[in-house]
């Protein structure tokens, strides 16, 4: 069974993802100076160093400036 799941893991080449609705929960807090806050889960920055391990490309994209 891990080593099936293994196996699709080699069929990927990349991945690219929006932050928003993926990484968050869609849901935004207003800080007291305005500034827009998200809330990301830790479960998925695991799952991103597994990919990360495995030597597939990544790409994670966003409309908001950083």
């Amino acid at each position: 069974m891990i080593s099936q799941s293994l196996d699709n893991f080699n069929k990927i080449k990349a991945v690219v993802l929006d932050i928003d609705g993926v990484f968050t929960n869609n849901k935004v807090n207003i800080s007291e100076d305005g500034k827009e806050i998200v809330r990301c889960t830790r479960a998925d920055w695991i799952g991103l160093e597994m990919l990360r391990k495995l030597k597939i490309p990544m790409k994670i994209i966003s409309t908001e400036p950083i």
